[in-house]
């Protein structure tokens, strides 16, 4: 997630367009770029009744205030479907009472007998088909996002080594896997490793691209994925680099990363590095 580094100033000119262009009256901002961000713009931007965030998986409940006095609700509902957030308010020349309430939801119903009985062989080959062996694993393997996306992992070297297994068996290649792309956030313990657990840890069935790379392009990938490795007071704000599902777990070659250098740090225009710092 790259965050436009004009985040205030971009914000600030959407709600007076909304506010002063279409008269809203209210202003709600539906967000997923994570807790510290929400907080910010409801500092600094003066016009936002109501926050509603995601991205930083948190339950959050809060009354911010800005320079002028002016209030901003900042909410957030965790993460994963386990809970409702329902917000209610009055607005008379200004949003009042607020309530946020959380509600765990129960997707039980009843249990119908003749749907059952009619989908429950598709079910069980269903699951046979998810749980047959596709591997073994003479390790854990750790699929928890400070491992995946904080250094090197058995788990990312495993997908990056069965990818160039896959592509590259009669030529030289090395294979790039971002962190943010492994999922599960939990350790799958060694043994049986089935098609249900691969799903788990890959859900998004992205595609594999095979590309040509010059050396000096392919340091250049390395060292924007080694900025995704946040160190305290290390010079590069959080909107010229990549966050931490953008760290590289890679196959087919060695690095090694010096933290204690200043990260690679650019102005980002989409995908392309407009300016390197």
């Amino acid at each position: 997630m790259n965050v436009d580094c004009n985040l205030i100033q971009k914000t600030k000119e959407i709600v007076s367009f909304l506010k002063n262009n279409k008269k809203v009256q209210v202003v709600i901002a539906l967000t997923h770029i994570g807790t510290n961000l929400d907080r910010k713009i409801a500092h600094n931007v003066k016009g936002i009744d109501v926050i509603i965030g995601g991205h930083s998986h948190e339950y959050i409940n809060e009354r911010i205030s800005g320079p002028d006095g002016w209030i901003t609700h900042v909410f957030q509902a965790g993460a994963g479907g386990k809970v409702a957030g329902i917000l209610t308010f009055n607005f008379d020349n200004g949003v009042k009472n607020v309530k946020w309430q959380l509600v765990k939801l129960d997707f039980s119903l009843p249990e119908e007998v003749r749907v059952k009985d009619f989908i429950s062989p598709f079910l069980e080959k269903y699951e046979r088909s998810l749980n047959t062996p596709i591997g073994e694993s003479l390790v854990d393997l750790n699929a928890r996002k400070e491992a995946v996306r904080g250094g090197e992992s058995a788990l990312g070297d495993m997908i990056a080594d069965s990818w160039r297994d896959w592509f590259c068996k009669n030529s030289q290649c090395i294979a790039l896997v971002n962190g943010g792309d492994i999922r599960g956030d939990r350790i799958y313990p060694k043994g049986v490793i089935t098609y249900k657990e691969i799903l788990s840890i890959h859900p998004f069935r992205n595609s594999i691209c095979l590309v040509t790379l010059k050396g000096k392009d392919l340091k250049k990938v390395l060292e924007i994925s080694a900025s995704a490795l946040r160190t305290k007071g290390d010079g590069c704000p959080e909107c010229n680099r990549p966050s931490a599902g953008g760290f590289l777990q890679v196959g087919g070659l060695r690095m090694t990363i010096d933290v204690s250098k200043r990260p690679f740090c650019a102005e980002y225009n989409g995908r392309d590095i407009k300016t390197h710092l």
